[in-house]
C-alpha cells in the first residue's frame, strides 16, 4: 500500500516536471520488463569499426569522419576486431550498441544480449542504462534533477536498429533547450539525455 502510494507521487511528480504532455505517458514502459531505458546523448552519431589495427568511423550517411587520437588509442587497445554505434560527444566516444565482435556478426541478436557482449568487449565507456521498474524510476528521477533532456525506452529482445524509430520510444524534457554536445554529461556526474521521440511497433 505504502509502496503504491508512493508509486504514484513520483510519478504525478516526474509528469509535471520532465515530460511534455504531448509526448504522452512514459510510465506504461517503465512498467513493462520488456524495455529498458537509457540516457540519450546529444552528441554526434557513429558508427567504429577496428579491424587489426585500423579504426575507421562512419557517420550516419557512411561519411568517413576524422575521430581524435585518443579514441583510436582506445580502439587499438582492444585486442580484436568490433563495430559498434556510439556518440562523439566532445572528445569522448560512448558505445550505444554491439553490430560486429570479432568477426561474427550480432546485430540481428536480442539486445539484451548485444548490450552484455558491449560490455565485454568495448573499449569505450558504455551509455547509462537501466531495467526494472526501480532502475528505470531511478535514471528519471537523476533526469528530472539533472534537468536532462530525454530519455529512450528501448526493446529487450529487438535486433540492431540505427535509429531505433522501429524498437524505441523516446520522450521529451520540454522544460529544457538544446544544450550543447557534452554539456551535461553522465561521465562528468550529471545526465544528458535526447530530445526526440520516435513511432513504437507495438
Amino acid at each position: 500500500m505504502f509502496f503504491s502510494l508512493k508509486w504514484r507521487i513520483l510519478r504525478e511528480s516526474l509528469m509535471n516536471t520532465l515530460l511534455s504532455p504531448e509526448m504522452g505517458d512514459a510510465f506504461p514502459f517503465i512498467a513493462d520488463s520488456d524495455y529498458c531505458a537509457e540516457e540519450m546523448l546529444n552528441g554526434e552519431r557513429l558508427l567504429v569499426s577496428k579491424f587489426g589495427n585500423l579504426v575507421r568511423a562512419f557517420s550516419r550517411d557512411r561519411t568517413v569522419r576524422d575521430l581524435p587520437l585518443t579514441i583510436i588509442n582506445l580502439a587499438r587497445s582492444f585486442p580484436g576486431d568490433f563495430v559498434l554505434q556510439g556518440e562523439l560527444v566532445r572528445d569522448s566516444f560512448i558505445a550505444l550498441d554491439l553490430i560486429d565482435a570479432c568477426d561474427v556478426n550480432v546485430a540481428g541478436e536480442s539486445f539484451v544480449l548485444r548490450r552484455k557482449l558491449l560490455a565485454l568487449i568495448s573499449p569505450f565507456p558504455l551509455v547509462a542504462h537501466a531495467t526494472g521498474k526501480r532502475g528505470k524510476s531511478r535514471l528519471l528521477e537523476l533526469l528530472r534533477e539533472a534537468r536532462g533532456d530525454g530519455i529512450v525506452f528501448k526493446r529487450l529482445d529487438a535486433p540492431h536498429d540505427s535509429g531505433h524509430e522501429t524498437y524505441g520510444v523516446r520522450f521529451n524534457n520540454y522544460r529544457t533547450g538544446s544544450p550543447r554536445a557534452g554539456d551535461y554529461s553522465i561521465l562528468n556526474g550529471r545526465m544528458d539525455l535526447s530530445v526526440e521521440r520516435h513511432s513504437h511497433a507495438a
